[in-house]
């Protein structure tokens, strides 16, 4: 599908298929599908309703069980979570008789990012028996509007469209920045503390001189060729002795401090050592003639 159909689809859910904020009770063939632990313990607010009023069971941490469906929350392990949704949207294609009711899982007590989770949901938009929270619908809207690509396990971003102009924050949960994803593209990034790479060319030939982009602490690994173009890369904020900040000294690329003023300490150690030295030089001179004498 292009994307003007999925936009249209995404809009017809938000009259047609758009979970209630609110799920006080079920039809005999709909399903209450809420957000829980690997070892389902069932301790936010959805889950507790669906254990009194729809069936859930406790140490059930996914699958169906009564008139509720667990899906597996993995807010430091995501990978496993999105495998957990997939199982979710292929037993919902095995069972066209019922009617799944997804809640905005993983987006309460867990404080995922809807903007990340709503991503795991986007082959649900053409399975006809799977509503989808407001929440999510907005999130995959926007998406699809953007026209960014994000890997199908939701872990790096692909690409994103070299047209589109303004800001972008990249959704905290994404773990990488794949090769040539940003290249070209005229936008300022928001990258969040959950991505540790940064592939090749990632961010070459970006533009402005004046624009510095801020790397998380938590990248561990950014590809030499990251900011290598024929054009204008960005710079980088860093925090101080972070593993950008090491990179960016090796690769002789621009950048600033954002927690420590470098500059700054750099020019008073520069009067301290010449102090030093100074006096250094005077005590030389004093021995020496003494020796002299």
């Amino acid at each position: 599908m292009n994307k003007e159909e999925i936009l249209n689809i995404l809009s017809t859910m938000k009259t047609d298929r758009c979970t209630p904020d609110i799920v006080t009770s079920l039809k005999p063939n709909e399903v209450f599908v809420f957000g829980t632990d690997s070892e389902g313990r069932h301790k936010s607010k959805a889950a507790q309703i669906a254990v009194q009023k729809f069936g859930a069971q406790y140490g059930e941490g996914e699958g169906l069980c009564g008139q509720s469906y667990a899906i597996t929350v993995h807010n430091r392990r995501r990978g496993l979570m999105v495998e957990s949704v997939f199982r979710f949207i292929e037993f919902a294609k095995q069972n066209q008789d019922k009617q799944f009711l997804v809640l905005p899982v993983g987006c309460g007590a867990a404080g995922m990012d809807a903007s990340f989770v709503s991503l795991m949901f986007r082959k649900a938009i053409t399975i006809n028996n799977i509503w989808l929270p407001k929440l999510f619908l907005d999130e995959l809207t926007s998406y699809y509007e953007i026209g960014v690509e994000i890997s199908n396990d939701c872990m790096s971003v692909v690409s994103f469209p070299m047209q589109r102009r303004g800001k972008y924050a990249i959704p905290y949960g994404v773990e990488s920045i794949g090769e040539n994803a940003f290249c070209g593209c005229a936008v300022v990034l928001d990258i969040p503390e959950s991505v540790k790479k940064i592939g090749k060319y990632a961010f070459s030939d970006m533009g402005s001189f004046d624009y510095f982009m801020k790397i998380p602490s938590s990248v561990t690994y950014i590809d030499e060729k990251a900011f290598v173009g024929e054009w204008t890369s960005p710079g980088m904020l860093v925090n101080y002795q972070s593993y950008a900040y090491n990179f960016a000294q090796i690769h002789k690329i621009r950048y600033k401090c954002v927690d420590f003023d470098e500059e700054a300490y750099l020019a008073k150690k520069q009067k301290e050592d010449n102090i030093i030295n100074r006096a250094n030089d005077g005590l030389i001179h004093f021995v020496s003639a003494l020796f002299r004498r």
